[in-house]
């Protein structure tokens, strides 16, 4: 893999794995170097000039704020640079004000002359001035970029002092004679050099600049004018230089080594970047094991090609391949196999992973569980909502609200609400747009007439539940729709697949009784005991969809010919049967293998096709979690709500509640935000892949993570501000919660 990196200059620099080298060099590693294993990943090139060690303009203000800065873009300096502005000042002030103290004594002994104590007065207060007035402007940001420049100027500034104003050299500008009895100041030359690497950070550049200005004047003021013999100024001359050219040459060494740090570091952040735009097969909490099998062979694939690179021999080069090639069949074999199960990471919430397990996974037979001593369910009309299913006083027509409903599947967040509200139907009505706008009437020669009334029967036998009633079915067709006229669906799906969806969907959840399968089980209700515990609601809603059909006039399938019949009922079973929750790691699962494994998922294949809708489904089924918060919001309130009642009746049966039905303990912000991001963010991110739809990105999936963020945020709110109480969007206890 490699990573290209343009900087403002337009000059590109690419990180590809194999620059990783060892970096062979003659000089010794620091032990810190070597402990932290940084020698191991030096690389062979660097985008720097290699005689002073930088980086151009761009990266070089990278490595300032990284170095100088808490964060990048802050006035937050670095706890690092906070210590070393401690060692530089304190050695400073001590070292000035020593000079400045030590003159001051001489003076007033009569040991050096007036002029020569202003001098230093002067040049003293001057030194600590700028450099506690750098101090102060870091608060600055435009004083934080030139940092170094500040610091520079401050190092010459010194040393010039220490040059000129030393007492073999003082002498020359006053005119006045040599006195040995003043203050040496040679020395500030070997102690400055140390301290500004400190606060330079190492700076090769920086440290050349001073150290070789120093040596230069050093050399041009003390050899043709000191006191001494030629020989004793000279050697205290190489003496100094030597100490300073040293200084620079472990400089240059050190400097390297940041840079080396610096530069790997920003290419495992690009790649890290680079990684995370892409959503990798196995990066989910919850894993199937056919994910978790491709992505080991994706691994050894990996390495075998690596092998290849560095084998010479042709006839092992053709086992690689060979072996290659029998990884790819082992993949496709695996891919495509049904039989999946579901490995889910240790470090999902406790209370998460009870609700996974209980809704989301196939139900074990033999479950230890409490069952109803009567096994008859029956729904308890009275907790439900009445605000939610309410018919309007005053009926609007079809006309009155077309304008509206010329949005359906276009508008990601159309409220279907609005449409019911103003007209007390949903299903009836959405159905009536689709096929009209889409020609359906007259390509499968279906009447309007009757196909109302199909309709009108479905709609009829969705029951008055919080959640899974008419509207929502309607408004997962809104949302199956938008994914397909937002996508490559649009071109790819026939009108009789199309027309298979739309009965689909608004059928896949007709005569929901308001509670799971789970339930139903655990109870040994009717319905559990007909469809022998498998898919018990996703059965009976295919039934259902088909039984509508067999009463008069409503036949909505009696034009098709015997091979287009059976076509729609296959894919019709196939789509309401995904719908299964039990099944939404198993499908999920084989989904992401195929996309982001295999990468071979073709609509012209009957049962990828059929996938590929099915998924579309469950992507529509959950679509209230990527809608407008307020919306959301809305959708999610009815859902817990209808839980809420299954927890009402499974406390009246003295039954083991089922996770996240208590209306008395159940945290709603805590388990909305969970099951956004442990079932809805994981689905979406591979639909977003597969359909490669900016409108679905940016619409559904940038929203999606909002609403996370927004139920994530009230929980932390709610737990920091009131200690644990379950309080609701109006600030009510959950036990008197309704929408």
């Amino acid at each position: 893999m490699s990573v290209s990196k343009t900087n403002e200059k337009g000059h590109r620099y690419t990180f590809n794995h194999v620059d990783i080298e060892l970096h062979s060099t003659a000089h010794a590693k620091s032990a810190l170097y070597a402990m932290q294993n940084h020698e191991e990943y030096e690389m062979k090139a660097l985008p720097l000039n290699y005689n002073n060690l930088n980086f151009d303009k761009l990266v070089n203000q990278q490595l300032i704020e990284s170095l100088y800065l808490e964060k990048r873009n802050t006035t937050h300096l670095s706890k690092e640079f906070k210590s070393n502005l401690i060692y530089f000042y304190i050695y400073y002030t001590l070292y000035i004000s020593s000079i400045l103290g030590f003159n001051t004594l001489l003076y007033y002994e009569g040991t050096i002359k007036s002029s020569h104590y202003q001098i230093h007065i002067a040049c003293n207060s001057i030194l600590l001035v700028f450099a506690y007035t750098i101090l102060i402007l870091l608060r600055h940001q435009w004083v934080l970029i030139r940092v170094r420049e500040f610091f520079l100027t401050l190092g010459l500034f010194t040393y010039i002092y220490f040059i000129l104003a030393d007492n073999k050299s003082l002498y020359i500008f006053t005119g006045e004679e040599y006195n040995p009895n003043e203050i040496p100041l040679i020395i500030g030359l070997l102690t400055l050099c140390p301290m500004l690497k400190i606060i330079l950070f190492d700076s090769f550049l920086y440290i050349l600049i001073t150290g070789l200005s120093a040596s230069i004047v050093f050399l041009c003021i003390r050899l043709p004018f000191t006191p001494d013999s030629r020989y004793t100024a000279l050697s205290e001359i190489s003496l100094t230089v030597i100490f300073i050219m040293i200084q620079i040459i472990e400089t240059h060494r050190v400097d390297l080594r940041i840079k080396q740090i610096f530069w790997r570091r920003e290419k495992e952040i690009v790649m890290n970047k680079e990684k995370s735009s892409e959503i990798g097969l196995k990066s989910l909490g919850i894993n199937s094991d056919v994910e978790v099998i491709v992505d080991m062979c994706d691994q050894i694939k990996k390495k075998l090609k690596d092998i290849g690179k560095v084998i010479m021999y042709k006839d092992i080069k053709l086992v690689l391949k060979e072996s290659v090639a029998f990884i790819e069949k082992i993949k496709w074999k695996i891919a495509h196999n049904k039989d999946v199960k579901v490995i889910i990471d240790s470090n999902i919430d406790d209370e998460d992973r009870e609700y996974i397990e209980q809704n989301c996974l196939e139900i074990k037979k033999g479950s230890k569980e409490k069952s109803d001593k009567n096994g008859k369910f029956e729904k308890k009309l009275s907790d439900i909502s009445e605000i939610v299913l309410k018919k309007a006083s005053t009926r609007f027509s079809y006309q009155d609200v077309e304008g509206a409903i010329a949005t359906f599947g276009i508008n990601w967040n159309f409220d279907i609400w609005f449409i019911y509200e103003s007209t007390g139907e949903s299903i009836s009505l959405v159905a009536n747009h689709i096929l009209s706008k889409w020609n359906l009437y007259d390509l499968f020669k279906v009447n309007k007439d009757l196909s109302q009334r199909y309709f009108g029967f479905m709609q009829n036998a969705y029951k008055a539940n919080p959640y899974h009633n008419a509207c929502h079915a309607a408004d997962v067709l809104h949302s199956f729709m938008f994914f397909v006229l937002s996508s490559h669906l649009y071109n790819t799906l026939t009108p009789l697949e199309i027309f298979s969806s739309i009965i689909a969907i608004l059928g896949h959840d007709v005569a929901h009784p308001g509670v799971t399968n789970r339930y139903l089980i655990n109870n040994k209700d009717d319905l559990a005991l007909q469809f022998n515990d498998n898919s018990v609601l996703e059965n009976m809603h295919c039934a259902t969809i088909y039984s509508l059909m067999r009463k008069t006039g409503s036949d909505i399938l009696s034009s098709l010919s015997q091979e287009d019949w059976f076509r729609v009922r296959g894919l019709i079973i196939q789509m309401v049967l995904a719908t299964d929750m039990s099944r939404h790691f198993e499908l999920l699962g084989q989904f992401r293998a195929r996309v982001l494994g295999l990468k071979d998922l073709e609509l012209n294949n009957y049962e990828d096709k059929t996938l590929i809708i099915s998924i579309g489904l469950k992507c529509a089924d959950l679509g209230h979690s990527a809608k407008i918060t307020e919306l959301h919001k809305k959708w999610s309130f009815l859902v817990c709500d209808e839980l809420f009642t299954q927890g009402d009746l499974e406390k009246e049966k003295f039954q083991a509640v089922s996770m996240y039905c208590d209306r008395d303990t159940t945290d709603v912000d805590k388990s909305q935000s969970g099951f956004i991001k442990n079932i809805c963010m994981p689905l979406y991110e591979v639909w977003g892949v597969y359909l490669n739809s900016q409108a679905v990105q940016k619409t559904c999936i940038s929203q999606q993570v909002e609403n996370q963020k927004y139920w994530e945020d009230r929980a932390k709110y709610r737990k920091s501000t009131l200690h644990g109480s379950i309080i609701t969007e109006t600030g009510i206890s959950s036990s008197h919660w309704r929408n």
